[in-house]
């Protein structure tokens, strides 16, 4: 069952990747800057990468757990599986666990497109209120 939700998470993870990918087409030719609706969007494309690469290695655990309980249990097709490959996906599958732990899933701020835009007004009016500041103290100096 598990192994069927992790394929279901890699698929669903890959189909946003490419809808990311298909809005940035239009920001193909224009440099990635801070204060950009690209920003935004490189910035979710490398989350959703991120994501997709964790519920593969969440795959990859859950199909080696099957072929040790497929082989522990005697469960059909345990004939076929040599004790050295049973051990080595053992090894590599408790190797991917202590990898996945170490790195851990990390929620990271969700940048919105709005945020983006909300910063630049915010900006454009602090460039406005700096210019009435200096205008003012022009005027101060001047009488």
């Amino acid at each position: 069952m598990e192994l069927v939700i992790s394929l279901y998470n890699i698929v669903r993870k890959e189909q946003e990747e490419i809808e990311v990918r298909v809005k940035l087409r239009k920001y193909e030719d224009k440099l990635v800057e801070p204060d950009a609706e690209w920003y935004v969007l490189v910035r979710n494309l490398i989350i959703l990468r991120r994501q997709c690469r964790f519920y593969m290695v969440e795959f990859t655990i859950y199909a080696l757990r099957f072929v040790l309980l497929t082989s522990a249990l005697r469960l059909v097709g345990h004939s076929v599986l040599h004790p050295i490959f049973v051990s080595l996906c053992g090894l590599f599958m408790a190797a991917t666990v202590v990898f996945k732990s170490m790195k851990g899933k990390k929620d990271f701020y969700k940048l919105t497109i709005e945020d983006v835009v909300a910063k630049k007004k915010s900006q454009q009016t602090m460039l406005i209120a700096k210019e009435n500041v200096d205008s003012i103290e022009r005027q101060q100096q001047m009488t």
